[in-house]
């Protein structure tokens, strides 16, 4: 794995969706992408696809990780 994602053979997500270092895509107007915090171990958009906008239906409103100076109510 290694942080690589590959394409299953059944297409359930863009084949070309995150697929190593260095490799840019464009992002659909209208759509997304959603990453875990695991990134070794995460179903996220690397296994699912692109988000839809009408899918997102609320907004972050505070971010409690890292502690770093982004730490606190989300803008």
């Amino acid at each position: 794995y290694g942080g690589y994602v590959y394409p299953n053979s059944n297409g359930s997500y863009p084949p070309k969706l995150l697929t190593g270092p260095g490799v840019s895509n464009e992002i659909p107007e209208g759509k997304f992408v959603a990453l875990g915090d695991n990134s070794a171990n995460s179903l996220d958009s690397r296994y699912w696809g692109y988000v839809p906008e009408k899918s997102v239906i609320g907004k972050a409103i505070f971010i409690y990780y890292p502690f770093t100076k982004r730490w606190g109510l989300a803008e």
